[in-house]
């Protein structure tokens, strides 16, 4: 969840809120989370182990003064995107009208589904490309450096931490980022 916005918007945690829900022996949770951005943007999370009809829900939605974009995990090839002012488009990977950074990452033609697998199909790919450009000198680039690092997975693994403390006993506060 926190990989995806950071990694969509280029967006950078200042601080957050969270409200967490402990239910049953597993502990399921359910928790709200509020944060700040660097430049002072506001975001909302939501992330539920307890919320009937959602297998894996994942879902993203980005906000601007240009428009919105929504994805869904459960239709991994189309994007939502509305442009202020102009009515909902439905955008399908593997078109000509997609970024071409955006289109590398396509393997199949579209109209034939892709999605989580291919995803980390993408990520390994482009890891091992950049061994094998540094193992013989070469400069891999930015889009084959397109894959998450250590830091990413420490910020990931300090977003729960965090969310998890400003939930503690059901009271709500504020923590700081920690860089």
């Amino acid at each position: 969840m926190i990989a995806h916005a950071g990694y969509l918007t280029g967006l950078t945690i200042k601080r957050l809120a969270a409200t967490v829900n402990r239910y049953g022996k597993e502990l399921d949770l359910n928790a709200n989370i509020l944060v700040e951005y660097e430049n002072g943007v506001n975001g909302a999370y939501w992330c539920s182990q307890i919320a009937a009809g959602n297998l894996n829900g994942l879902c993203v939605r980005i906000y601007g003064n240009q428009g919105a974009l929504e994805w869904q995990q459960h239709y991994p090839d189309y994007v939502k995107y509305t442009p202020k002012g102009k009515p909902t488009q439905l955008l399908s990977r593997g078109c000509g009208y997609i970024a071409e950074e955006a289109g590398a990452y396509s393997r199949l033609p579209a109209g034939h589904p892709e999605g989580f697998i291919e995803a980390f199909a993408n990520i390994y790919r482009n890891f091992t490309l950049a061994v094998m450009a540094r193992e013989s000198g070469d400069n891999p680039g930015e889009l084959i450096t397109d894959f998450p690092t250590v830091y990413d997975g420490v910020r990931g693994m300090q977003f729960v931490e965090m969310m998890v403390q400003s939930g503690g006993d059901n009271h709500t506060k504020w923590q700081k980022w920690i860089e």
